[in-house]
């Protein structure tokens, strides 16, 4: 029976996962299809939660099985890793940030919003992904030894990472006793019970996602600084890393970590919001016309930086590369609604904050190592890689924020880092879908054959920024 490393990147929207052949060095990915063959659908589970009428609960879900068996009128429950994490977020500064999504309903007067039903809620699905994966690999004679999730990372070290690894332990033991689907009341009774259990697993582990990313991409990225983002459906994740050796599975240094919630679905929301368009139209938009976006954007925005007061300087804030300040936009704004087009810069303008302030700590932190470079790589990932959205927005930046006169270099896009692994079976999916599967499959990997990753606040200045350089975070 051959032991397995199980990998659980658990996204905003969709969850992914690989398993690991310790003792063959080689990672699967994992499929829910009934044929041997994978297609997208069959390799990405739903990170949703149905409540279906009869008070069952049905998650870990393909898209295509979702649409199958969710009934209309359930009590959908979405946005599960978000809701998790606010919990120990909810008093610190960005708490505000990740209220994009709306309160849970009441279920049969039970509040779902509270601590432990947003835990239970989260380990049952968990625990259904887990079940499912152990159905799966039972068959061919395989075992779970071990789990990783993946966190952001900035939330290493804190709170929130000790709550990831308590509900992954929780729901590996629910994943060996339920039966499924099972009753809101059903999971409660059960968790209650192993709760006061004092036994907890040892071999899972809260991975940074980065850390996952940057193995996966390890064998083909040269040293030096580069700024990686992770482009989901909720959130960005952005990271300023120093590659260093990876042959000698040398610590890579983290100069800088985000989270925010203003990936495909979170934008969608934003500017669904804000402007007279409804979420599944922008979200179609962004998928599947994206230039035309850009195009209206340019096509708005050339005129008006002819006008003297509405471009940015020193003292102003710049939205996007064509230099438009947040002033012209409020001033085109008419009864708290956008046009479509400015909500779509407001949310360039906050793409552009998090690049900036991450190019800006390769600079302080490693101002020789950036002095050597000709260009600062950018490496786009995720689910979202392919949108020209944020490409556009993410390397237009340097000109935005006139990065040339910080010392900065030019941005050059890299993609060497998004090749499939030769120790990575895609199970019949095309290579080309490696950038939605590199964190799973590097969280595939034994947590101690990973490099260490060593936390920006361990990483000193050596070049103080002054104030009129760094972008202004603004909570859009």
């Amino acid at each position: 029976m051959a032991t397995l490393n199980l990998g659980i990147d658990f996204g905003t929207s969709f969850t992914k996962v690989c398993v690991r052949n310790i003792a063959q060095r080689k990672s699967r990915l994992v499929g829910f299809g009934n044929s041997k063959k994978n297609t997208l659908d069959t390799a990405l589970l739903l990170t949703k939660i149905s409540i279906q009428k009869d008070g069952k609960l049905i998650a870990a879900l393909t898209e295509s099985e979702w649409n199958q068996q969710s009934e209309k009128n359930a009590i959908n429950i979405d946005f599960i890793k978000m809701r998790l994490a606010n919990i120990d977020l909810s008093q610190e500064e960005q708490k505000e940030r990740f209220k994009i999504f709306e309160p849970l309903p009441k279920y049969e007067n039970i509040n779902l919003n509270t601590q432990v039903n947003i835990e239970n809620l989260a380990i049952y699905y968990l625990a259904c992904v887990i079940k499912r994966v152990s159905e799966i690999e039972k068959s061919g004679k395989n075992e779970i030894r071990s789990i990783n999730v993946g966190i952001p990372v900035q939330y290493q070290d804190s709170k929130v990472a000790i709550r990831f690894e308590k509900v992954l332990s929780l729901a590996w033991k629910l994943s060996e006793i339920i039966p499924s689907p099972m009753t809101l009341l059903e999971v409660q009774k059960h968790l209650t019970e192993l709760r006061s259990q004092t036994e907890e697993f040892s071999n899972i582990q809260s991975i940074p996602e980065v850390r996952a990313a940057v193995y996966a991409s390890s064998q083909r990225i040269e040293g030096g600084l580069l700024v990686y983002f992770d482009i989901g459906s909720g959130t960005i994740d952005v990271a300023a890393l120093e590659i260093k050796d990876t042959t000698r599975n040398d610590p890579q240094n983290c100069l800088f970590a985000s989270v925010f919630p203003i990936g495909v679905s979170a934008l969608a929301q934003r500017v669904a919001k804000r402007s007279p368009v409804t979420f599944d139209t922008v979200v179609r938009e962004l998928e599947n016309n994206n230039e035309s976006i850009l195009q209206d954007i340019e096509k708005y925005c050339l005129p008006l930086v002819k006008l003297p007061h509405v471009t940015g300087n020193k003292s102003e804030f710049i939205a996007n590369k064509f230099k438009i300040t947040k002033e012209t936009i409020e001033e085109k704004s008419k009864n708290g609604k956008l046009p479509l087009v400015l909500s779509y810069i407001l949310g360039q303008q906050t793409i552009s904050q998090l690049t900036g302030f991450a190019t800006m700590a390769c600079r302080t932190k490693k101002p020789d190592v950036l002095k050597s470079q000709s260009f600062l790589r950018i490496l786009i990932g995720g689910g979202g890689k392919d949108i020209q959205y944020y490409e556009d927005t993410i390397m237009g930046t340097h000109s935005a924020f006139q990065q040339s006169k910080k010392s900065i270099p030019e941005y050059i896009k890299y993609t060497r880092g998004l090749a499939t692994p030769n120790d990575l079976d895609m199970s019949g999916l095309n290579d080309s879908n490696f950038h939605r599967f590199s964190i799973a499959y590097g969280l595939s990997i034994p947590k101690e054959q990973l490099p260490d990753l060593v936390l920006p606040r361990l990483i000193p200045e050596k070049q103080e920024a002054k104030f009129e350089e760094l972008p202004l975070m603004d909570d859009w």
